[in-house]
């Protein structure tokens, strides 16, 4: 799935209508003037990070469970039996089940999962929906256009919220937020092409997906915050800290000097759903005081980092929109509704 294929597929006018009808219930997010394909879900201000996450479910095994569209076996016994490349390797993750309201705001259950089985039975939807509409973006395409979706929906009336008979992993992503004139810079990083899943495309910072440290420790792992910690030490700071348990990780000098001493703030945010994979992402805040705490050096998964300059009311001042995955539009939506509640 290309850079430009998705990037004519979002720039249509076919893939609205065609989500709007499958999820009425679901309002797109706005952002830059642009309508992205994802949904969300904000919580009050000052929810703990790890309220976001509900029940964990550590009995079943990871991998490809039978009650998967068979269709994905295939894919998946694919992934499984490739040499070993930097970027694509089956790592424990968190695949989600539901995605719950409550008073607080919204809770996601989760299961152990596997990520050779979230590419198989969650991101195969988005590059089924983007093949059926790449030769004509504008029109838009009927359910049996899209049979792997199609199949879900037989099973399900609500996938945005019910994870089931698929893998969806579970991630994390973080709005750094910097001071600048007349507004904020929201940190935003071009992903590599080595990377499996949006190579091209850019997306908020860190970002990751929430997993255990190995297959024995699913409950230790179901943190947020743990989540951000390791992504911060290892993709803004070069730091191999991939099995280093969460103290090692508090005790990193450049996550402890973005966080102590008020030198910056770190909020929940909510969660986001992009429809075009269904796979959950939780979003945080990070609003640094101190531009320069960032400084140091970052690994292959990040590539450029770049500045999105934007004003007092969010609107992005550079035109980046056609390059955003709808999971970064969903996090920057989300950073404005956070800062808006805190102000």
């Amino acid at each position: 799935m290309s850079l430009d294929a998705t990037r004519r597929v979002l720039a249509g006018r076919g893939w609205e209508p065609t989500l709007r009808a499958l999820y009425p219930a679901y309002e797109p997010v706005r952002f830059g003037g642009r309508t992205f394909p994802v949904t969300v879900r904000p919580v009050p201000p000052g929810t703990d990070l790890d309220a976001v996450l509900g029940d964990l479910d550590p009995t079943p095994p990871p991998g490809f469970d039978a009650s998967f569209d068979p269709r994905g076996a295939a894919e998946y016994r694919a992934y499984a039996a490739a040499p070993p490349r930097q970027g694509l390797h089956d790592g424990p993750t968190y695949a989600a089940v539901r995605v719950r309201d409550t008073a607080d705001g919204p809770r996601v259950d989760a299961r152990p999962g596997s990520y050779f089985a979230s590419l198989a039975t969650a991101e195969a939807l988005e590059r089924e929906f983007v093949e059926a509409l790449a030769a004509d973006p504008d029109r838009p395409v009927p359910p049996a256009d899209l049979p792997r979706r199609a199949w879900l929906h037989e099973r399900l009336a609500d996938p945005v919220r019910d994870g089931r008979f698929r893998a969806g992993a579970l991630s994390v992503a973080t709005t750094v937020l910097l001071p600048r004139p007349g507004g904020h810079a929201a940190l935003l990083v071009r992903r590599s092409w080595r990377v499996r899943t949006h190579p091209g495309f850019l997306h908020v910072a860190p970002a990751g997906i929430l997993a255990p440290p190995d297959r024995s420790h699913w409950r230790e792992g179901f943190s947020v915050r743990q989540t951000v910690y390791r992504e911060f030490a290892e993709e803004l700071f070069g730091l191999d800290l991939e099995t280093t348990p969460e103290a090692g990780l508090l005790d990193s000098a450049p996550v402890r000097a973005l966080l102590d001493g008020g030198a910056a703030e770190l909020h929940l945010c909510g969660v986001s759903v992009p429809l075009l994979h269904l796979r959950p992402e939780i979003c945080v805040l990070l609003r640094v005081h101190d531009p320069a705490l960032l400084r140091g050096t970052r690994n292959w998964e990040v590539g450029r980092v770049l500045e999105l300059p934007l004003d007092e009311e969010f609107r992005p001042l550079e035109d980046v929109t056609p390059d955003l995955i709808p999971a970064a539009a969903g996090a920057l939506r989300l950073a404005r509704s956070q800062v808006t509640a805190l102000s």
